[in-house]
């Protein structure tokens, strides 16, 4: 075992436009709390501009966006 990650999680479900939307709403112990935006649908799509648009009118400012996952995030703290 490397680390050991303990999170909560809620979930949402949400459309707009033709995109489905899920969200995740994240608190991990030592780490915060995060969200994380899906699109529902076909893998082929490239959505990141929905995404980025969810996001912004939700109030998320680009500059909080995370890339990673939780286990590099703690690793790198």
């Amino acid at each position: 075992t490397v680390l050991v990650l303990r999170k909560t999680r809620r979930c949402f479900e949400c459309e707009t436009g033709n995109c489905r939307f899920t969200l995740h709403l994240d608190e991990v112990e030592g780490l915060g709390k995060f969200t994380e935006f899906r699109v529902q649908g076909s893998s082929a799509a490239t959505n990141t501009k929905s995404l980025l648009e969810l996001a912004g009118n939700l109030g998320f400012p680009l500059t909080t966006i995370v890339e990673g996952n939780y286990l590099s995030l703690a690793l790198s703290r």
